[in-house]
């Protein structure tokens, strides 16, 4: 099952993720094929409670949006592992396994 195939074209056609979840049966499941999909597929949710949507030729403008609003979240979660990785230099015993 791809789940791209249940995601509506257009922002006015925008699907919610608690539908996505029913159609393949659990919520988790849905957010994980979602996280899955975009690695190929451009999948947009601007967080406005309208849902998940594959954008048309006309809505640069939302993908855009997206990606902006995707790499300022990236690039928090990047500097809020400095701190965890500054530690496990300074703790080398620890077991946990980490990457760079």
């Amino acid at each position: 099952m791809r789940i791209e195939n249940y995601i509506p074209e257009g922002r006015e056609n925008a699907i919610s993720r608690e539908a996505l979840g029913n159609i393949v049966g659990d919520d988790r499941v849905a957010r994980k094929m979602i996280e899955d999909a975009r690695c190929n597929v451009v999948i947009i949710n601007l967080q406005d409670g309208k849902g998940y949507y594959l954008p048309t030729s006309n809505e640069r403008e939302d993908v855009e949006r997206w990606y902006r609003a995707t790499l300022k979240r990236a690039k928090k979660i990047l500097r809020g592992l400095r701190a965890a990785r500054k530690w496990m230099k300074e703790h080398p015993d620890s077991q946990m396994k980490w990457e760079v």
